[in-house]
């Protein structure tokens, strides 16, 4: 599994989740919401616990 932080606004990072949970190699096991990020109003930041289907 692949604990990933994304930051950015947040049309922005839920476009990047759509992108993750519409990966064929990828299962998105978790998401989480989104919160703020401390000093700033404008970006804030979601994780995802997410699994490879294909081993490499």
């Amino acid at each position: 599994m692949v604990k990933v932080r994304v930051m950015g606004t947040p049309d922005d990072i839920k476009f990047f989740m759509k992108l993750l949970a519409n990966n064929k190699y990828l299962e998105i096991e978790s998401m989480s919401d989104i919160y703020d990020n401390a000093g700033t109003r404008t970006y804030k930041r979601a994780y995802a616990n997410v699994i490879p289907k294909v081993k490499g």
